[in-house]
């Protein structure tokens, strides 16, 4: 006798839902669309370990979490224990800023042209791959208990595929970059994702068989106040993008690519509790241009639109307000009444997620 194993429950009203027993789900969690999602069943609750700041986080061949304190410590937690063992980690593992894991071992940079391969029981080395004629930037887990290695050589950036005998398999040479500074690689699309710039980081995606990027976007243009920090993946096919947002920490993750296609789509859909706001104006002449202006004269209306799935649920999960400026009063009247008196109007654009307006390119 067989089972299919449980991925999901379905419940015919939110009634029934708030009826069960809740351990570790969301009673009410935020999303975009009607309905209850649990958290995954009989996932343990995250714990916290004292850790001296933590960083270059890896999950070995084994399902051992690895990852590295300001001490040069390795901290490793198995999956039989719900203990953390520390070790002294070898100087190379000890200042890596990302550690990458295959079935040999651990890979990391040690120098700027230097590659090793270490145990990841015992952290003996196995293995030094020497890099001529240029730096490395990053490294990422390939195809194949492969690596890519990120190095800018004289005339550009390049990717090179390290075997696990360290020999270099194939390379790419990619143009259109400079201040290259992370790098992931998707093994379910084959695609690179590269992060570049300092002041104002942009994200390029690469295949690995054209050296032109497929397409690019600049972080600020979806997020303004977002400072991407860190790039990693889970070598599949989920980004993230680390960094701080009005001081805190924020964590962006886009799963089969989808983090590309927001960045890309200029923010198709969007997050409950997202606001905007439209002015209209009249426009006339500008007389002082040299060449033919326009524009703004009086004030005609303001409108402006929030997202809550759950309150305005009979309106796209988008409330709406729009006034009419009389400039002889100098007061706004309402135009229509109730929360959905524009949603009529927004149907057209439903595959925008009700919002008229074009981002422009950037």
């Amino acid at each position: 006798m067989t089972a299919d194993k449980l991925r999901s429950y379905r419940f015919e009203t939110e009634a029934q839902w708030n009826t069960c027993l809740f351990v570790q789900t969301d009673r009410d969690p935020q999303r975009g669309s009607p309905g209850v999602g649990p958290f995954a069943p009989y996932a343990r609750p995250a714990t916290q370990f004292p850790s001296p700041v933590a960083h270059a986080p890896v999950l070995t061949s084994l399902g051992e979490v690895q990852w590295i304190d300001n001490n040069g410590i390795v901290h490793r937690l198995s999956t039989c224990s719900d203990y953390e063992e520390t070790f002294p980690a070898p100087s190379a593992i000890g200042r890596a800023r990302r550690l990458i894991a295959t079935k040999d071992g651990l890979w990391v940079i040690h120098d700027p042209h230097s590659l090793r391969l270490y145990d990841s029981q015992s952290f003996t080395r196995l293995l030094i791959v020497e890099i001529k004629d240029g730096q490395l930037v990053d490294i990422a887990r390939g195809l194949r208990n492969s690596i890519w290695a990120l190095v800018q050589r004289k005339n550009g950036l390049q990717f090179v595929r390290i075997d696990s005998l360290g020999h270099n398999v194939q390379t790419l040479d990619i143009d259109g970059i400079t201040d290259a500074r992370a790098f992931v690689f998707l093994r379910n699309q084959k695609r690179f994702v590269v992060l570049a710039g300092e002041h104002q980081p942009k994200l390029f995606w690469f295949s690995t068989n054209k050296s032109q990027p497929l397409f690019s976007r600049i972080v600020a243009a979806v997020r303004p106040c977002f400072e991407a920090q860190l790039l990693g993946s889970d070598s599949r096919e989920k980004v993230l993008l680390a960094g701080k947002e009005a001081g805190a920490a924020v964590l962006w993750h886009g799963e089969r690519e989808r983090l590309g296609a927001h960045l890309r789509q200029r923010a198709r859909t969007y997050e409950v509790g997202a606001m905007m706001a439209k002015l209209e104006w009249s426009k006339k002449s500008d007389d002082a241009s040299p060449y033919a202006v326009s524009v703004p004269d009086k004030l005609k209306t303001a409108s402006f639109m929030i997202k809550d799935a759950k309150k305005f649920a009979d309106s796209g999960g988008w409330g709406y307000a729009q006034f009419t400026y009389d400039s002889a009063s100098d007061t706004f009247k309402p135009s229509g009444s109730g929360a959905g008196c524009g949603y009529a109007c927004h149907t057209r654009v439903k595959a925008r997620d009700f919002v008229f307006t074009h981002f422009a390119r950037r």
